[in-house]
């Protein structure tokens, strides 16, 4: 609360926000198909790529969420 509210008019996302948003997106899906094939490949098992993936993803949104709090 130690800034005052934005203008009326004012957008709420700026491109800038929008493009970082996009661009650590598409990050974060190379990283989960990466890890999903490279899994699969190496255990010979979907349950356990997916469960890798989805742990992975969780993990990054995690980060995502420290890493956001901090600034």
């Amino acid at each position: 609360m130690q800034r005052p509210p934005r203008h009326g008019d004012a957008r709420l996302f700026g491109a800038a926000v929008l493009v970082r948003g996009l661009v650590q997106s598409l990050g974060l899906l190379a990283v989960l198909v990466a890890v999903f094939v490279l899994s699969r490949n190496a255990s010979e098992s979907d349950d356990t790529a997916r469960a890798l993936t989805f742990a992975v993803m969780v993990l990054a949104n995690l980060g995502a969420d420290c890493g956001s709090n901090a600034i």
